[in-house]
């Protein structure tokens, strides 16, 4: 847990982040139309990776290299450990490298 942020800003910052993964109920219910039409590839669909890459991950691959030395007053991502500086007076911090955001002070992914 997080001293700075407490869980209802945690879950309105989060519910606002996934807000555009709202089709993952279209994606659930064609999968369970593919196994209702095709009740013996049960092994196949199982193995059927269909969700995409998560969007930190393709952008990480397509953007160029933002690794940075740290620097004073700078604080290692507590998800991909890179540096990042603190941007003003806000805890709120958006790693540079992946966009995970975290609290600056104490590093909790948030």
């Amino acid at each position: 847990s997080c001293p700075t942020f407490d869980t209802q800003e945690v879950e309105r910052l989060n519910a606002r982040q996934h807000a555009g993964h709202a089709g993952q109920a279209e994606v659930d219910a064609e999968l369970e139309d593919l196994r209702r039409q095709y009740p013996d590839q049960d092994e196949i669909i199982a193995n059927f990776d269909f969700r995409p890459r998560p969007r930190w991950e393709v952008a990480r691959d397509a953007r160029p290299n933002l690794t940075r030395e740290r620097q004073d007053g700078d604080k290692k991502c507590p998800g991909c450990h890179q540096w990042n500086p603190q941007n003003g007076t806000t805890n709120l911090t958006k790693c540079r490298v992946c966009s995970q955001r975290f609290c600056f002070e104490c590093g909790v992914l948030l």
